[in-house]
């Protein structure tokens, strides 16, 4: 704020020795320098209220001291017209700077708004993912029993569809750990062939039903076992084929 005060004070000053020269021109030049420092803060520093004072300090420093050097040596009626227009400068002044701050904390407003809506979508979208896992498991369970206990009526595609649901559950589930900084992950031993061909089977119906043809080709130098995580594998590898 210092800084900003001297920086305005030292940008003024040239206005006040101009305002010394006889002349209308010097004082046109002096009225202009004022008026491009009032601009200056009102498009600068109306967000910050502090610097915003430090910076019109010497605006209102050097109209008085315009003021108090012409005192005597202009006619009534200029001194009137000079005293009017300092008083309109100083008015549009403090009326830009009153809507410009107003202008500033209605951002604000709506920003916090904002971030609020945001944060309550995040954790209603998290406890919704965490609420909807129940009846999802219920159903994938019913409709793996009946799979198995009557192969043929439709049951495996229940099953498909409950999988791929538990997939979007757990992409949203992700979202919000990956936004809280705490996505874990929980590497186990697997079957890297049996993980692959359990995603080919998920992958071939989609295929199938689009006229394409997906094929699976493991390379005989992988390990038939792997430390990683299934699920988060799994998921790279289904948004990749995706």
């Amino acid at each position: 704020q210092f800084a900003a005060f001297s920086t305005m004070s030292a940008y003024l000053a040239l206005a006040v020795l101009l305002w010394l020269v006889p002349g209308i021109g010097p004082k046109v030049a002096a009225l202009l320098f004022v008026i491009g420092g009032m601009l200056s803060v009102l498009l600068v520093r109306t967000a910050y209220l502090p610097m915003t004072i430090a910076n019109s300090l010497p605006l209102l420093g050097v109209t008085a001291v315009i003021g108090w050097i012409e005192r005597h040596s202009l006619p009534p009626l200029d001194l009137l017209v000079l005293a009017l227009a300092m008083a309109v400068m100083a008015a549009y002044f403090a009326m830009t700077l009153l809507l410009a701050q107003r202008f500033t904390h209605e951002l604000w407003r709506a920003r916090d708004a904002a971030l609020t809506r945001a944060e309550t979508q995040k954790r209603f979208l998290a406890t919704m993912s965490h609420e909807l896992r129940t009846p999802l498991n219920g159903i994938l369970g019913l409709a793996q029993t009946i799979a198995a206990d009557h192969p043929g009526l439709g049951a495996d595609s229940i099953c498909d569809s409950a999988r791929e649901m538990a997939v979007m559950v757990d992409d949203l589930l992700d979202n919000a750990a990956i936004e809280a900084g705490a996505l874990r992950i929980r590497p186990e031993p697997a079957s890297l062939a049996d993980l692959m061909n359990r995603i080919d089977l998920r992958w071939q119906p989609e295929f199938a039903a689009r006229g394409l043809t997906l094929g699976l080709v493991l390379e005989p130098t992988l390990p038939d076992w792997v430390l990683v995580d299934r699920m988060r594998l799994a998921q790279c590898l289904s948004n990749l084929i995706g």
